[in-house]
């Protein structure tokens, strides 16, 4: 009778052949894999070509370029409360919106181009100043789309994600105002299906997750027909149901209103404050003062010895 052959470690020969290939096979699959992954790491479109196959997908730059206003009619709702919203644009970067809310009142909000402000039946007149008046100017660019280049600093796809069950590319964007901004634009349509950013505003930085879906042609270039907006206090839907290009516009469309003007005019009267002076610039400014005393112009005499009255030949 033969008896099986049995290995170092106790198992008959072929077994440990099996399990000798079996780890082999699991080896390489491994590898593959690792590889595959790499590979499609390294495959990332620059993020360049991802915001430009969007203008493509979403009817190129001659659609766009055909468009010089736009008026926009549809409804808002934010924490249970609905209301009406109508938004005007232009080119280069003016817009005006207007919000009727209902018990709340109305909202307003617009730039020509040169001065951003807000108006509200609950707070009044608002004219924001430095960064935040800014960031208003720069996000009211028409034809937003179109002018990336000069609207970003930085654009880099880092990597993908999935949005709403779709594979997005995550592109990171670095704007020439405000702060950086992340937008995740679908793989297979190379639609824009989400931006994640940070705005300022009365009461301070906050982070917005904005979703575009319910994409919809409008005289050659789509354009999303609905967009949920989560803020760290709830979450805004605004619908569309009407866009409207090319109309006539009032001349002083864009014009801030009398309350906002009148604001205006006043802060101009107003001086500004002085900027308090911190400890550490006061000491800066007491030892600029010394610095200058010590200092002196060549074949300057010092004065001269005050002490006790001392006699000069000495």
């Amino acid at each position: 009778m033969t008896c099986p052959t049995i290995d170092s470690q106790n198992r008959p020969a072929p077994q440990r052949r099996a399990a000798t290939s079996l780890v082999a096979t699991a080896f390489v699959v491994w590898a593959g894999c690792v590889a595959d992954a790499r590979a499609q790491e390294e495959k990332l479109p620059a993020g360049e070509a991802v915001l430009e196959k969007f203008i493509e997908v979403t009817g190129g730059r001659g659609a766009y370029e055909k468009i010089r206003n736009r008026k926009v009619e549809g409804s808002l709702e934010f924490m249970g409360v609905k209301g009406k919203r109508t938004a005007y644009e232009a080119a280069p970067n003016k817009r005006y919106v207007v919000m009727d809310m209902g018990e709340f009142g109305r909202q307003q909000q617009g730039t020509d181009g040169e001065v951003a402000w807000g108006l509200s039946d609950m707070q009044g007149p608002i004219v924001p100043e430095g960064e935040e008046k800014d960031v208003s100017i720069w996000s009211a660019t028409f034809n937003f789309p179109l002018h990336w280049k000069k609207l970003y600093k930085k654009v880099e796809c880092v990597g993908t994600e999935t949005v709403r069950d779709q594979l997005c590319y995550k592109v990171v964007l670095t704007p020439t105002v405000g702060d950086s901004q992340t937008s995740y634009y679908a793989k297979e349509t190379g639609l824009l299906l989400r931006t994640d950013t940070v705005i300022e505003g009365p009461m301070g930085a906050m982070s917005i997750e904005q979703y575009e879906e319910n994409y919809k042609e409008v005289d050659g270039v789509l354009i999303a027909h609905k967009i949920t907006q989560k803020f760290p206090m709830g979450t805004q839907v605004i619908t569309v149901d009407s866009i409207e290009n090319n109309v006539d516009m009032p001349k002083d469309r864009f014009d801030p209103p009398p309350e906002v003007r009148a604001q205006l005019k006043e802060s101009k009267k107003s001086p500004k404050p002085a900027a308090d002076k911190t400890p550490a610039d006061a000491k800066k400014t007491k030892k600029q003062e010394q610095d200058s005393a010590d200092k002196k112009t060549p074949g300057e005499k010092k004065p001269p010895d005050q002490r006790g009255g001392e006699d000069k030949k000495k």
